[in-house]
This record gives structure tokens, C-alpha cells and sequence, in this order.
């Protein structure tokens, strides 16, 4: 198949990956096989949906060299490792989706919770290893079987998908969400003792063996977003008004006074999404801090994310130099460079959170945060690297 067909297919299938909701932002990347001895890789850091032919990178299988001046991506070790130990693999994906990467942070191999599903077996679980670098690819090609590749959880992180073409390497995605899923769901009830229901209280019985409870009511404090020197206040009802238009109305309110502390204290922030998803909302019920144990996470927000009151100043205080606030029994603030930042940021939360909240039902699989060097790492390179890198598209 011609070169440029083949980059097309790796654009075709990476905004696919991103429509099914299994990657967000430039999360996650995607590869196809060549020839014997050459793959094609997204670069890095690019937005899915305006990739050109020109920006997927060619690489040699035999000594990982790439063509040209665009940026491979920085899992091009994984996928080399692939290509390079699987004759029979032609296309690969690694992503970040959220229940794949809950079970792997707790570093065991996943056992199918149906059986027959013979694509799909076996899935281990690769040593954690910093992204990017010859110990996580070395790892992943340790842990899956050379003779049948086709997804291999890596510790903390998420997972990689090996297939022949496009169609079927997302469809191994999307299966093994699915499974994902139903394994957590086979955890619960073994947990409570019976079948689940669809009504099923499910944060609420995990905070009760643990001494806390959901919260009754929320207290909103709603989205921002710096405009100049202006700042932006999202409404409940859809609108949207100016900070010194909401002062008139209701002068130094809770959520004004917030926002505002925030931003005169963190000049590098520029958006604020209050997140009340269910784990963030429960896992705020808890006290206490939030450790990291996705590096995503740690990448966005930082190894901590600390607890405050709803008062401005603790707010600030808990926040420090982070990008992130855990709210006593209220969700949290997710801070961002820009309102598409925080979003990430609210994303990479809530899946943190459900890895936290999902900790009692696998007694057996202990769960550990990330290593704070390898998380200080990462928020480093995201901070001095791949921000600087996005915002400048």
C-alpha cells in the first residue's frame, strides 16, 4: 500500500479513536505498519482532528530512527516493540480510557470476567515505566506473549492495542473497556454480596465501610475563565456574566471571592471548572489529600491534590503551586491555562478519583500512588514541554 494511504489510515482512525470518547485532547497515539521494516506514527502533542499526511512520522523498526523534522510521539518505543516482536500485528493504539487505566494501577494482570473471548486474552499488566523511555518499552514487550499480541495494561498509565488494521485495533479498545468495566462491576458485587443493580448507590456503600457519606447537596461554585484583564463567570442557567457585573449583585459572594483568590494568586492559571462528577464528589467525602496514582494526573495537576474549606483563603493556601483543589465533601476546582486545560484537568481527576474510590474491591491487588520522583517528573515535562508545546498550536 502506498505511504500516503497509509498515513491516511492512521488520521482516519485516530479521529475515530477520538469520536468513541477512548482518548481525549492529543491523549494517546496511533500507528500502522509500513513494511517489513518501517511504521507510521502520529507526532506528538498535535490535535487529532487537524493532522495533516505530512505530520505522521515515519520509523525504522531496526534501529528506531525517525524520517524528517516532525516530532514522533513519545511512545514510539512501545509501538517499535510491537512491530518488532509480532509479525502478525499491523496496527497499534495506545490510550488513556478510563477503566483500563483504573485496573492498571494496580499492577496485575486482568483476568477476563466472561469467558470465550479469545482476542482479548490474555491481558497483563507491564512494570510501571516513565513514558517515553527504553524501561517502559522494554517492559511492555516483556509482558505480553510474542506469539499472541494484542493488548498488554500498562501500571499507572493505561493501555496499548495491538491488530491487524484499524477497525479491528479499535474494536480491541473498545472491547476491553467494556470488560474493563464489567470487571469492576463483578468486584462490586462480590463486595455487597449479590448481583448490582442499575439503582445501586455505589459511592455511597463504598464511603460507608469507610466511615463517610455523600454529601446531601453541592454548593456550586461555578466555571471562570480569564477574558483580558476580565474575568468570565459561567451561570447555571447557560449565561454568562462578568466578575464586577456579579459584585454589584451579590459583593464578595463565596464562589467570587474563590475565583478571585485564585487568580490574583496564580497568574499561570486562566480557567476554573468546579468538578462535582460522582468519584470526585465522593472521593472529596473522604478528607484529605489525593494522592496521584495516574500519571496523568500527577502530569496535570501535580502529586497532591490537597483539601481546602470553601473560604478564599484555604483555597489558595491548599492550591499552592498546583493545578488542582480537593473541596471538603464539594468535588473540585480543576485549573487550567485555558477552559480546555481545566477540562483535561477535570477529566484526569475524576478517573484518579474512581481509582481511589475503587480501592476496597480488590483487597488482593494493593493500591499504590505513583512514585512522588517519577510524578514531580512528570509534572515537570508537562509544565516545561508538552503545555508549551500545545498552547503554541
Amino acid at each position: 500500500m502506498k505511504l500516503s494511504q497509509v498515513r491516511e489510515d492512521v488520521i482516519e482512525t485516530s479521529k475515530k479513536l477520538l469520536y468513541s470518547g477512548l482518548v481525549a485532547r492529543t491523549w494517546g497515539n496511533v500507528s500502522r505498519r509500513l513494511d517489513g521494516n518501517h511504521f507510521v506514527i502520529t507526532p506528538s502533542g498535535r490535535d487529532y482532528e487537524s493532522l495533516r499526511r505530512e505530520d505522521i512520522v515515519i520509523m525504522n523498526i531496526s534501529d528506531g530512527r525517525s524520517w524528517g523534522t516532525v516530532r514522533p510521539s513519545s511512545e514510539k518505543g512501545v509501538h517499535l516493540a510491537g512491530y518488532r516482536d509480532c509479525d502478525d500485528v499491523g496496527f497499534i493504539i495506545h490510550t488513556h480510557q478510563t477503566e483500563a487505566s483504573v485496573i492498571s494501577a494496580y499492577e496485575k494482570a486482568f483476568e477476563l470476567p466472561v469467558e470465550g473471548i479469545a482476542s482479548l486474552e490474555p491481558i497483563p499488566c507491564a512494570a510501571y515505566g516513565f513514558p517515553g523511555t527504553a524501561e517502559l518499552s522494554d517492559n511492555v514487550a516483556a509482558a505480553f506473549d510474542k506469539g499472541r499480541c494484542r493488548v498488554v495494561l500498562m501500571a499507572h498509565h493505561g493501555a496499548v492495542c495491538f491488530g491487524r488494521e484499524g477497525l479491528e485495533t479499535l474494536r480491541i479498545a473498545s472491547e476491553l473497556e467494556v470488560f474493563c468495566t464489567l470487571f469492576i462491576r463483578r468486584a462490586f458485587e462480590r463486595y455487597i454480596g449479590r448481583p448490582s443493580r442499575m439503582d445501586d448507590p455505589v459511592y455511597e456503600l463504598l464511603l460507608s465501610d469507610q466511615g463517610a457519606a455523600m454529601p446531601r447537596t453541592v454548593v456550586p461554585l461555578l466555571n471562570s475563565e480569564r477574558q483580558g484583564a476580565a474575568v468570565i463567570f459561567h451561570l447555571r442557567d447557560g449565561s454568562s456574566a462578568l466578575m464586577d457585573e456579579l459584585l454589584e449583585e451579590r459583593p464578595e459572594g463565596t464562589e467570587i471571592a474563590i475565583h478571585r483568590a485564585i487568580y490574583e494568586s496564580r497568574p499561570d492559571i486562566g480557567a476554573i471548572r468546579h468538578s462535582v462528577t460522582p468519584a470526585t464528589v465522593a472521593v472529596s467525602a473522604l478528607g484529605g489529600p489525593l494522592g496521584a496514582y495516574l500519571d496523568d494526573f500527577a502530569q496535570i495537576n501535580g502529586v497532591t491534590m490537597e483539601e481546602a474549606d470553601l473560604t478564599a483563603e484555604s483555597v489558595a493556601a491548599a492550591l499552592g503551586n498546583r493545578h488542582g483543589v480537593l473541596l471538603t465533601a464539594n468535588g473540585a476546582l480543576c485549573c487550567g491555562k485555558t477552559a480546555a486545560d481545566a477540562e483535561a484537568h477535570a477529566i484526569v481527576t475524576e478517573k484518579n478519583a474512581r481509582t481511589r474510590m475503587f480501592a476496597p474491591l480488590f483487597p488482593d491487588r494493593p493500591l499504590n500512588t505513583l512514585d512522588p520522583d517519577d510524578g514531580e517528573r512528570m509534572r515537570r515535562f508537562y509544565l516545561e514541554s508538552y503545555a508549551a508545546r500545545f498552547d503554541e498550536r
